[in-house]
């Protein structure tokens, strides 16, 4: 992962802020849009990965100090924001991906502020189209745990099923 400062409003910037409700300190990186509207995209996030495909990126937000009001942008796949938390989701398949933090007014200086990223935090098991075949018929016992034949009259356990044979 890089971080690229283009034309940004502001240099890029970690801060560290002690939350009030649950006294812990969260870290989050700040990351800003355009200096103005002529060159409104900023900062860069490029994420790459080698071995294998990029397939899912998080970007949580921090519970303290979450602010921002600039787009962001992926080069690929399709990259969600989740307005009320500021969280962000991107999912595709590359072997980078760069994001841009854009401004989206004159008016406000633009940031975004993430205290986490995670990459390809899900597994994919690759098993699917499962189908289930018949259940065969089980062995039969009677009451006493004797093993019976299909002819045996009587209550009978089958396949841990208890059954009455008339």
């Amino acid at each position: 992962m890089k971080f690229v400062e283009n034309e940004p409003s502001s240099t890029m910037r970690y801060y560290q802020y002690d939350a009030k409700n649950d006294k812990k300190a969260t870290g989050c990186i700040w990351i800003y849009g355009g200096k103005n509207m002529e060159t409104p995209a900023g900062s860069d996030i490029v994420i790459s990965k080698s071995g294998e495909k990029i397939k899912r990126i998080t970007f949580t937000a921090p519970v303290v100090g979450s602010k921002g009001a600039g787009d962001f942008k992926a080069s690929t796949g399709t990259l969600t924001m989740d307005k009320k938390t500021r969280d962000c989701t991107w999912t595709g398949e590359a072997d980078e991906v760069t994001f841009t933090v854009y401004r989206k007014t004159a008016e406000s200086n633009v940031c975004l502020c993430f205290s986490d990223i995670t990459i390809n935090p899900t597994v994919e098991t690759g098993i699917n189209n499962i189908t289930v075949d018949n259940a065969k018929k089980g062995v039969r016992y009677n009451l006493a745990g004797q093993r019976v034949n299909e002819s045996y009259k009587g209550v009978v356990i089958e396949n841990g099923k208890k059954l009455i044979v008339k």
